[in-house]
C-alpha cells in the first residue's frame, strides 16, 4: 500500500483522533485475540454506560467489547461478516456517527503517516 492509497482510508480529523488513541491501551491486546478481529470505534461524544449496555440485549451478538471515553473497542470472534453487530447498530445505539477501522488498519496508518 502506497502512501496515495491511505488518503482513501480515512479523512484528517478521523486520523488525528485515532492518534489520540495509543495501540498500547487496545484491551484486546494479547495471542489469545486475534487482531484482525478486533475494530476500534470512535464516537463523536463521550459513550454513556446506559447506550454501552443495549449490545448485551441484542440477540445473536457474539462479540466482547470494551469502551472509555470516545473510544469502543469490539473483538468479534467469529469474524464481522458474520455478526450481527454492524457499524449501522452501534451508531444507532450510541447515538453517533462511530468510524470503524480495524486494529491492523489503525497500525498501519500510523506507520505511514508518522
Amino acid at each position: 500500500m502506497n502512501s496515495s492509497s491511505l488518503i482513501i482510508l480515512t479523512r484528517e480529523n478521523e486520523f488525528n483522533l485515532y492518534k489520540a488513541v495509543s495501540l498500547e491501551k487496545n484491551p484486546f491486546a494479547g495471542s489469545e485475540y486475534d487482531k484482525s478481529r478486533t475494530r476500534l470505534y470512535l464516537a463523536e461524544k463521550d459513550i454513556a454506560e446506559n447506550r454501552i449496555l443495549e449490545f448485551g440485549i441484542m440477540k445473536g451478538i457474539e462479540v466482547e467489547y470494551k469502551y472509555a471515553g470516545k473510544t469502543l473497542y469490539v473483538h468479534y470472534k467469529n469474524g464481522i461478516g458474520r455478526s450481527k453487530l454492524k457499524t449501522s447498530a452501534i451508531e444507532r445505539v450510541l447515538e453517533s456517527r462511530v468510524p470503524g477501522r480495524n486494529v491492523n488498519t489503525k497500525e498501519e496508518l500510523l506507520k505511514k503517516w508518522q
